[in-house]
């Protein structure tokens, strides 16, 4: 469909299982794709490192935990309770979803919501390898390694 300014365009599509595909032109030229797929029930989590982090014992490192399906696809109504915890060289400074609730911030355990999580972990001051875990009840856990250097 053509949009018109200010580059805004909304329509309804009945739902049905599999996979939408949005591509937007200019003047002819793709400058945009967006795709979404029908998932199944999420089987395992997945940790994703957003930031770069020194050893310096201030820097936080910021993970998204997914919940995925069978062929790693992140399931977008999941929501499971996630808890996280690291080895020696960090420390879980917080987790936070879009769910407005009581846990509080510095809560090792959190609801996801809308199959997101997110987990700030306080990096040490001491190089080599920080691991990050995640794991839920009937999902396979997860880790990320974060190398850490001055």
């Amino acid at each position: 469909k053509k949009v018109n300014k200010p580059f805004h365009q909304e329509w309804t599509v009945p739902y049905h299982p599999g996979k939408i595909q949005a591509i937007g032109y200019i003047n002819g030229e793709k400058v945009a794709e967006d795709v979404n797929e029908t998932t199944t029930k999420p089987v395992a989590l997945k940790l994703e490192l957003q930031n770069d982090v020194k050893a310096n014992g201030q820097d936080v490192a910021l993970l998204f935990c997914y919940a995925v399906d069978e062929m790693g696809r992140t399931v977008p109504d999941a929501s499971p309770v996630v808890s996280f915890h690291t080895n020696l060289l960090g420390e879980v400074a917080g987790t936070g979803s879009d769910v407005s609730g009581h846990t509080p911030v510095p809560s090792l355990t959190r609801k996801m919501y809308a199959g997101l999580i997110s987990v700030a972990v306080k990096v040490k001051d001491i190089e080599g390898e920080l691991k990050v875990y995640a794991q839920s009840e009937n999902l396979k856990g997860c880790s990320c390694s974060i190398k850490l250097e001055k």
